[in-house]
């Protein structure tokens, strides 16, 4: 047994369980790493998006950058909802107020890719390196402390 956890319990433990739900630093960290997991997938989608479009001349980096972010973030609500936060609250507000994260995280990813692409002419991946990770944090805190946060909280 470390920390509170006793890895031979943790090994089948329920999907709805945490193995450390007595340290809240230690939830809110496995809620970060799914979170990542989560969002790993669909930044995954977000550069399959930004290189095609790129590479086929359909748009220019920072639109196509963009039409990437808004298409997985379909896929991140979903996962997010049921699999990283379990959230309880009604998908209407959860939805809203996570579109509200993501319009946010879509400006900022938006921005950065306009300053550094056409401002700063630095390549377009090195800059979406960049603004992945500006808006990985801005989107975990802003759906823990808001979007999914348990309604009884």
């Amino acid at each position: 047994m470390r920390l509170g956890i006793d890895i031979n319990k943790t090994r089948h433990v329920s999907p709805n369980v945490l193995p450390c739900t007595g340290s809240h630093i230690c939830v809110v960290f496995i809620k970060f790493l799914r979170f990542v997991g989560v969002g790993t997938l669909a930044t995954a989608i977000q550069y399959v998006i930004l290189i095609v479009l790129v590479r086929l001349e359909v748009s220019s980096p920072t639109i196509a950058s963009a039409t990437g972010f808004m298409i997985s973030g379909i896929i991140n609500y979903l996962l997010n909802y049921h699999f990283t936060f379990r959230s309880q609250r009604a998908h209407i507000q959860a939805a809203s107020r996570f579109a509200a994260v993501a319009a946010m995280g879509l400006i900022l990813n938006t921005g950065v890719m306009a300053l550094g692409v056409n401002v700063l002419l630095i390549h377009y991946l090195a800059v979406q390196i960049v603004a992945t990770a500006i808006v990985l944090l801005w989107n975990f805190f802003g759906n823990y402390l808001w979007s999914f946060r348990d309604i009884n909280a």
